[in-house]
């Protein structure tokens, strides 16, 4: 009697942890998917208003092009998609400017110091973007990855 409620017991708690398994798995795949469109919607509110909702309805086109390419291969989807959305938030204020035909900033104060920015520090910049963006997309994948195998095992 001991034994079979023992069995009994067993089957439940793997059937039980292999479910849960399941549902943090699809959790979390349905939340990465929606990361490069969260991104996407904070490079929005860099655009002024007025203009805000066709820039976005053109970087969402041109997001689920970039993701399309890379449908079958959910991390490569994730960086690509992460990627393209942050160097959106990066260049949202260039974009706007360069389509309205107006300066990218303002002109100094006579007499302000101004920072000096080279094309080696843009470049510095989008590096260390780069970095950030290809360790958290490292960090998801190994949690994936880690899910996946302990949802095999139970």
């Amino acid at each position: 009697m001991k034994v079979a409620l023992t069995v009994l017991v067993f089957v439940f708690v793997l059937g039980g942890t292999t479910a849960l398994g399941d549902l943090l798995s699809e959790e979390i795949r349905g939340r990465l998917d929606r990361l490069p469109f969260a991104v996407l919607r904070l490079a929005a509110r860099r655009v002024p208003q007025p203009t805000r909702a066709e820039r976005v309805r053109e970087w969402e086109g041109e997001l689920y092009e970039v993701l399309r390419g890379a449908e079958a291969l959910p991390v490569t989807r994730l960086w690509k998609g992460v990627r393209y959305s942050f160097g959106l938030v990066y260049a949202a204020p260039a974009i706007t400017a360069a389509l309205e035909l107006k300066p990218v900033s303002t002109p100094p104060a006579r007499g302000a110091r101004t920072p000096h920015v080279t094309p080696e520090s843009r470049r510095s910049v989008l590096t260390v973007m780069d970095i950030l963006i290809s360790t958290s997309v490292a960090i998801m994948a190994i949690i994936v990855v880690f899910l996946g195998i302990w949802q095999t095992l139970s």
